[in-house]
Parts: C-alpha cells; sequence; structure tokens
C-alpha cells in the first residue's frame, strides 16, 4: 500500500467513531447529516485505507469487530488531541490565551502595571504577564526589537517620532513646601 494511499482524512475518523457510538448507519447518518450510502462508502475506504475490517454488517445490525475496538480507542484519543489543540489555536487566535510582555521602571511596574496586570488576569486568566524592569532606553530598545509587546515609561522626545505612544497620565511635577516658607 503506498503513502498517499494510507491517507485518512478527520471527517473518516469522525464518522467511523459515530458509527462504532450508534452500532447503525441510518442512525449514524441521520446524526453526522450524511447519506447512509455516503457513509457506508466512507468507512468501506478507511477500512481499505487501513487493511482490516472495522464493523460486522448484517441487514439488521453493525458489530464493531476486534479491530475496530483497538482502533476506536486510538481515535478517540488522537480526536480528543486534534479538538484540544484546535480549541487552543482559537485561544490564541482570540487572545484569549498567552503572554504579554511589558517593559517598564520599578516604579510604573509597581504602582501602574501592577494594578492593571491583576485587573486583566481576572477577566483572562489565561493570559499571562511578564514584567521586564529597566531603564527608559532599554524600555525603548526592548519594543523596537520586539522583545516586549509594549513598554510603559516617561517617553523622550525624539522616541516620539520612532514609536507609537499613547499617554497614560500627566504628571504634575512642583515644589512642595510650607505655607509660610518662602521658596523663591
Amino acid at each position: 500500500m503506498s503513502t498517499e494511499s494510507k491517507n485518512l482524512s478527520l471527517r473518516q475518523l469522525r464518522a467511523f467513531v459515530v458509527v462504532a457510538r450508534c452500532r447503525s448507519f441510518i442512525a449514524a447518518s441521520k446524526e453526522i447529516f450524511i447519506t447512509p450510502s455516503a457513509l457506508s462508502d466512507s468507512i468501506k475506504q478507511l477500512e481499505q485505507t487501513l487493511g482490516v475490517r472495522l464493523f460486522d454488517r448484517t441487514t439488521r445490525s453493525v458489530e464493531i469487530t476486534r479491530a475496530g475496538e483497538e482502533f476506536l480507542a486510538d481515535t478517540l484519543q488522537v480526536l480528543r488531541m486534534i479538538d484540544a489543540s484546535i480549541a487552543r489555536m482559537g485561544e490564541i487566535g482570540s487572545a484569549e490565551r498567552g503572554i504579554v510582555r511589558v517593559a517598564g521602571v520599578g516604579s510604573i511596574h509597581a504602582n501602574i502595571t501592577a494594578v492593571c496586570a491583576a485587573t486583566l488576569m481576572v477577566s483572562r486568566p489565561r493570559i499571562r504577564i511578564a514584567l521586564l524592569e529597566d531603564e527608559i532606553t532599554g524600555i525603548l530598545a526592548s519594543v523596537q526589537a520586539g522583545e516586549v509587546d509594549f513598554g510603559v515609561g516617561v517617553v523622550p522626545q525624539e522616541a516620539l517620532e520612532a514609536l507609537d505612544v499613547q499617554h497614560l497620565v500627566t504628571d504634575c511635577y512642583g515644589v512642595i513646601a510650607r505655607k509660610d516658607h518662602e521658596v523663591f
């Protein structure tokens, strides 16, 4: 048998599982919305590809063979793995799972990033957050190199042209003194 003839489709494997569960081509065909003859042909092709009979058929019953039982156990395991992998890819594609890398100075991580991270972890528990602590030139370099998803920090004027910057807060710096103190 050539390698090409050993290709199995997920549709065949899923059909096999439904026939094994229903023990009826008619009931299985209704469940998977194909004709009984198309389902029977699919199972025959699967049996030819594998080189074993999976079912003993009569006009009144369908019984799974010993080879079919062994193949069913393996097929169920493979389908569970494929379904889990598809679900994981969906989570990653919809940003429901993954890792977000954030660069910032320690004080910003302690006062801003940590609060935001805690909120994100509650609403999206499958997303992990990795914090990289650095000074502003290192943060800018990490962002430009793609080593982090974004950085948080005081942005120097020259970085405004090279990077996309969204302002988060406006600080009010000033001299603080007693009312009776002469500042200037």
